[in-house]
C-alpha cells in the first residue's frame, strides 16, 4: 500500500498564489533570456535591421528614390557628403603662403 501524505503541492492553489507564481515564473524566464541572449533568427534580425538602417545609418528607405546627380559625361556625380562618407573625397593641401615661412624666426638658439 502507498502511503500518501498531504502536502501543500496537494492543495489546490488560490487565485492570488497562482498569479503571484506566474509571475515570478515570468521573471525567471526573463532573466534566463537576459542570461543567455536572444537567439536571433532572419525574421528577427529584419525586424531589427530595417529601423536601424533608416533611423541609425540615414540610409533611404526601401522604394525611396534618391536624387542622382550627373555630370557632363553622363557618369553619376557624388555629392561632397557622399564622396566623404565612400571616402573618396579629394584630399586638401593646405596652400603655402608666398615666400614660404622663416623658420629662424623660431630658433631659441
Amino acid at each position: 500500500k502507498a502511503v500518501v501524505y498531504e502536502t501543500d503541492s496537494n492543495r489546490p492553489e488560490s487565485d492570488e498564489a497562482r498569479k503571484q507564481r506566474l509571475e515570478e515564473e515570468a521573471e525567471a524566464r526573463r532573466l534566463e533570456r537576459l542570461r543567455l541572449g536572444t537567439a536571433v533568427t532572419p525574421e528577427s534580425f529584419a525586424a531589427w535591421w530595417e529601423p536601424f538602417r533608416v533611423e541609425v545609418l540615414k540610409e533611404p528607405k526601401e522604394g525611396v528614390v534618391e536624387t542622382v546627380y550627373l555630370d557632363v559625361k553622363g557618369q553619376v556625380k557624388l555629392t561632397g557628403k557622399q564622396q566623404f562618407l565612400k571616402g573618396k573625397a579629394p584630399a586638401i593641401e593646405e596652400p603655402e603662403e608666398e615666400g614660404g615661412v622663416d623658420e629662424e624666426l623660431f630658433d631659441d638658439d
